[in-house]
């Protein structure tokens, strides 16, 4: 084993020194020799290591080694590299293929071979994005589609072999999936992103865009049950799909299903405890009232009420504004949950008659109800 993998060491250093011939491909039967004996020697003398720890150390090792002499030769001449890196790209593969089950998860990728599969994954991810040209998906949602891919070749970044496995399947599952029969309310972009959920693609722009989606989606619905409901079913959704990886794309962020799911219980949780229009007008979290006052007509017939007794003096407030929020705040009516401050304020000053004869006639029989105390 030492025999042929010294060999190998040497013939990659003189090739590196550049001293001893101007073509370096003139190397290349010397290679592909060199790189088959390993081959046979290596995994020979690994499986007679005494026991599985010192065959996984030994294996890895020299993994290690031949990774190293692959980086070199590619950053030494990376538009050669490709041609003469090809004999220890070979016998990298096959050393894997040979003893998968003992490879270090943290193994790094040779670069050549990050090269040469980054172009084949680029193609085969246009061909599938041509396919869906006809569909009209968001521009900004394909960028994001192809950022795994992009970071696959993005040569500063040390991708594992995960990070081959994973990109392969990512294709692989994309080019599956059929964007028909899709919620035209969620779009065929929910159908992609379920996919890539599934895939545990835990970059931080997938995360806000579905976040983003997810918020957009709810508040397109009337009313906090709704928004709520939408909330809690995508939450239920999210936590039942089957995953297609085991480990998220970065290793070093948390995994995507454990970040949305963190997301949503927030979302629901503000929801459920806090007021949310007031808390977009005033930026406090004013807790929810869970005992409001049930109006009996509309939110103008309301306003226009409040305000009457306001200019009567029944009530003593410090401003317009404050006392919109807290009618806001302490009523609905049959139709809405929720008011604002600023919805109320607008409806202060009502003039059509159809709508003020209700409140004259209330206003009579509660007068003549006060008056029965004083005959």
């Amino acid at each position: 084993m030492k025999y042929h993998f010294n060999l190998l060491e040497r013939t990659v250093a003189t090739i590196l020194s550049g001293i001893t011939e101007s073509d370096p491909t003139k190397f290349l039967p010397t290679l592909e020799k060199l790189s088959y004996a390993c081959h046979k020697s290596l995994i020979k003398d690994i499986l007679q290591e005494a026991n599985e720890k010192q065959k996984t150390s030994s294996f890895n090792l020299h993994m290690r080694q031949l990774i190293m002499m692959a980086d070199q030769l590619y950053q030494h001449d990376p538009i050669q590299a490709q041609e003469y890196c090809a004999p220890l790209l070979q016998l990298i593969g096959k050393l894997k293929q040979s003893l998968p089950e003992i490879l270090a998860p943290d193994l790094s990728l040779p670069k050549a071979f990050r090269a040469i599969q980054f172009n084949l994954f680029k193609s085969k991810l246009a061909e599938i994005l041509l396919s869906w040209e006809a569909i009209n998906l968001d521009p900004s949602f394909l960028d994001i589609v192809k950022l795994p891919i992009e970071e696959f070749g993005h040569s500063r970044r040390n991708f594992k072999w995960f990070h081959f496995s994973w990109s392969k399947k990512y294709l692989a599952a994309l080019e599956e999936l059929k964007l028909v029969n899709f919620d035209p309310k969620a779009g065929p972009e929910y159908l992609v992103m379920k996919v890539m959920i599934k895939m545990d693609f835990n970059h931080v722009r997938f995360v806000n865009y579905c976040s983003d989606f997810l918020k957009m989606r709810a508040e397109a619905l009337v009313g906090m049950e709704e928004h709520l409901y939408m909330l809690n079913r995508a939450k239920k959704e999210i936590g039942q799909l089957h995953m297609l990886s085991n480990l998220p794309y970065y290793d070093d962020l948390r995994g995507l299903r454990e970040e949305l799911t963190h997301w949503l219980n927030e979302e629901i949780t503000f929801k459920e405890r806090f007021d949310v229009e007031q808390f977009e007008i005033e930026g406090k979290k004013v807790p929810l009232n869970r005992n409001k006052l049930v109006f009996k007509w509309k939110a103008e017939q309301l306003a226009f009420w409040e305000k009457l007794q306001l200019d009567h003096g029944i009530y003593e407030e410090p401003s317009l504004d404050v006392f919109c929020n807290k009618i806001a705040c302490n009523f609905s009516t049959k139709h809405r949950e929720n008011l604002s401050g600023g919805s109320i304020k607008s409806k202060l000053y009502l003039k059509e008659p159809e709508l003020l004869e209700p409140l004259r006639n209330a206003a009579k029989r509660m007068y003549e109800d006060l008056n029965v105390f004083f005959d």
